[in-house]
């Protein structure tokens, strides 16, 4: 909720975790060092099983989607590139194509 304090959104997060049964995480938030960046990263621990990236796009989110079978240091890598390369400039298009 647009309210919540990073704490609590951590709590709520670790809660969810622990009821889920996964082992391992990616966690993808919209910008870095706002509330659920911050608490994503609380989340986190060396060599843990918890990964947090910022800057989520819909390209990312799809290949987060597509590629969970994928290990997660591979997953953090293919939505990284995702939402890399899910960023293009648009050209002004040609109003009269011609076949």
């Amino acid at each position: 909720m647009p309210d919540m304090s990073a704490d609590a959104v951590e709590a709520q997060a670790r809660e969810q975790m622990a009821a889920s049964g996964h082992a391992e995480w990616l966690v993808l938030t919209d910008v870095f060092g706002a509330t659920p960046s911050n608490a994503a990263q609380r989340l986190m621990a060396p060599d843990g099983p918890v990964r947090v990236l910022n800057g989520v796009n819909v390209p990312m989110l799809w290949r987060s989607l597509c590629y969970v079978q994928q290990p997660l240091d591979a997953l953090v890598q293919l939505a990284a590139q995702g939402g890399v390369k899910g960023i293009l400039p648009c050209e002004l298009s040609d109003p009269n194509p011609k076949p």
